[in-house]
């Protein structure tokens, strides 16, 4: 959490640019969930993606997709109780690519969720180990969806879990050259 904060304060003071390009997504979810494995395993989550066609592409950064999806499947174990499971999934529509995160952790009561989404304001919720958080991380998520007309939108249940989505434009994916 910290590489990402440091990486996102970068590009808000100009340090580092973000540049859109097609994006292939299923090597991204593979590496974030390869980053995210260890934390899963000593909290005894299931972490998985499903999988994701080659041909699902994103008009984004590649660094910022990895920011926001290990913040995103950071706060899904932060939530969810030991036997639990964290599932990444992505799917296309109305030229929108949606990389979705979803937990069967604690869930979000309606009014929070509202919260969340709406408002700039960092909040920070202990997880249910009792970790603390910065309270930065949606927030950074909004901001970097922003830079590319891309959204944030998220589901919850008490209870039963959450599902956060990143929306981004979708990109086309380079294509071999045919000899």
């Amino acid at each position: 959490m910290l590489e990402d904060l440091l990486e996102w304060s970068r590009t808000q003071i100009g340090g580092n640019t973000l540049q859109a390009q097609a994006v292939p997504i299923a090597p991204v979810v593979e590496r974030c969930v390869a980053a995210a494995a260890e934390m899963a395993a000593a909290r005894k989550v299931t972490l998985t993606a499903e999988d994701i066609p080659s041909s699902f592409a994103a008009l984004a950064d590649e660094r910022a997709m990895r920011v926001m999806l290990r913040n995103l499947i950071g706060n899904a174990l932060k939530f969810t109780r030991e036997g639990g499971e964290v599932r990444i999934g992505a799917s296309q529509a109305n030229g929108e690519l949606i990389l979705s995160v979803r937990d069967s952790g604690t869930g979000i009561p309606e009014n929070k969720l509202h919260q969340l989404l709406s408002r700039g304001a960092a909040a920070s919720t202990r997880g249910v180990r009792g970790e603390t958080g910065t309270g930065f991380g949606l927030s950074m998520c909004k901001d970097i969806l922003a830079r590319f007309d891309g959204r944030l939108t998220a589901t919850s249940v008490v209870g039963e879990g959450s599902e956060f989505q990143l929306h981004l434009p979708r990109g086309e994916p380079e294509r071999p050259a045919l000899h």
